[in-house]
């Protein structure tokens, strides 16, 4: 075989190793923006959310809101206050539909199921639970010290409904 060959053979095998690794790299993306796709279709069928966040010396707070056909209740419980509060607000089926639409564009799909940032011992740590009524499975996310990229968005939002 001459250099030409050689050459042409290696180019080629070269070409269709980072052909097939795009494709393999396309197909992860695909694989990725169709479980987005089902997550925010399942977020319609979303049952219960629930939120706590918290640090190690001072405040702790769940914040738990259930969805009905007609509307939805929001829960705010503070723990590790002198005094126990629990807050419940009642809002319409407009109100809850603008939520799920404003949920579904922070694209909590793409989140990671676990942030850790291990530099630091003390600190915030919290966690997201969605329950369906659908067969999609209870979605988990938790992080000590580290967030998705929109967590305060996220934050914002459910501010919003419980403060």
């Amino acid at each position: 075989m001459n250099y030409k060959a050689k050459n042409s053979a290696k180019i080629n095998s070269e070409i269709n190793n980072k052909s097939a690794a795009k494709t393999n790299e396309t197909d992860s993306q695909s694989d990725i923006k169709q479980a987005v796709v089902k997550f925010n279709e399942d977020l319609y069928f979303i049952k219960k959310l629930v939120f706590s966040t918290g640090d190690y010396f001072e405040e702790n707070t769940i914040i738990t809101i259930t969805f009905y056909a007609d509307k939805m209740t929001v829960k705010k419980e503070d723990l590790y206050q002198i005094k126990y509060v629990e807050d419940e607000i009642i809002v319409n089926k407009e109100t809850r539909d603008n939520f799920i639409r404003k949920l579904q564009n922070l694209h909590l799909g793409e989140w990671k199921s676990r942030y850790d940032n291990l530099s630091v011992l003390d600190g915030t740590r919290w966690s997201l639970d969605l329950y369906f009524s659908n067969e999609q499975p209870t979605i988990h996310f938790d992080g000590s010290n580290a967030y998705p990229s929109n967590f305060d968005e996220f934050c914002r939002l459910i501010n919003l409904l419980a403060d």
